[in-house]
């Protein structure tokens, strides 16, 4: 089995890159196959340039969970908003 730095290496992220996603499919979803699948659908939003869109950021950011969201507050103006900021890559 690789080591926990092997597999982050192996991934082709960052390990900062790795700790944000997982801290939003904690929220976004409770179950590892929903997760899992949930990812591979960032990643590939990440790889061409897309949004996140997801409502995951919001109770950080205004307080309201994701089933208090108006489309207002999509456009609420914050680094973490994943609507209107796309997410970057550094170093790539």
């Amino acid at each position: 089995m690789l080591s926990i730095q092997k597999q982050i290496a192996a991934s082709g992220h960052t390990q900062d890159e790795l700790l944000v996603m997982a801290s939003i499919l904690e929220k976004e979803a409770s179950k590892t196959k929903d997760r899992q699948m949930i990812a591979g659908v960032l990643w590939h939003r990440i790889a061409i340039g897309m949004p996140l869109q997801v409502d995951a950021t919001f109770p950080y950011i205004i307080g309201k969970n994701t089933f208090q969201l108006t489309l207002e507050d999509l456009k609420t103006d914050s680094p973490y908003n994943t609507y209107i900021n796309k997410a970057c890559r550094r170093g790539r």
